[in-house]
């Protein structure tokens, strides 16, 4: 089986290799010895295509590295204001890698209390003074489930 195959119905794989092995001293049997002999070579068969397609994995993985080493990107700026339970509030800055294919990839991310509301303005503000040209993205406003 081929490391693609253990993607077939989910987005993650246990690839596990249990072997059960007894003392060669404490087997008395020739037949016995036999089938334990035989075992340890069907297992070092399963190891030897487990890693096979460990290898073929990690070669999959250097290509997806390099897509995304290579691929055009862009910079998001973001403020963000999230209410939480008991009336909480935090606000959150982000610098965002947004990928040509859309996919995004948080690059920076601090959060403050709402009590330090000033202080994440601040940071957006001057994060907008250091990096001029990137997209800025501000969602501040309350929700309409908070008033």
């Amino acid at each position: 089986m081929r490391y693609t195959e253990w993607f077939r119905r989910r987005e993650d794989y246990d690839a596990t290799l249990r072997c059960y092995v007894v003392q060669p001293e404490s087997v008395t049997e020739q037949k016995r010895l036999q089938y334990y002999d035989e075992y340890a070579a069907g297992k070092i068969a399963e190891a030897e295509a487990m890693i096979a397609n460990l290898k073929e994995y990690r070669a999959a993985l250097a290509e997806r590295y390099n897509y995304y080493e290579l691929a055009a990107y862009s910079f998001r700026l973001e403020l963000l204001r999230e209410a939480q339970y008991q009336g909480k509030k935090c606000y959150w800055v982000k610098i965002v890698k947004v990928f040509e294919n859309k996919k995004e990839q948080v690059e920076f991310s601090k959060r403050y209390e709402g009590k330090e509301r000033h202080k994440a303005f601040e940071h957006f503000r001057q994060l907008q003074k250091e990096r001029p040209g990137m997209e800025v993205y501000q969602d501040t406003e309350k929700r309409s489930w908070e008033r």
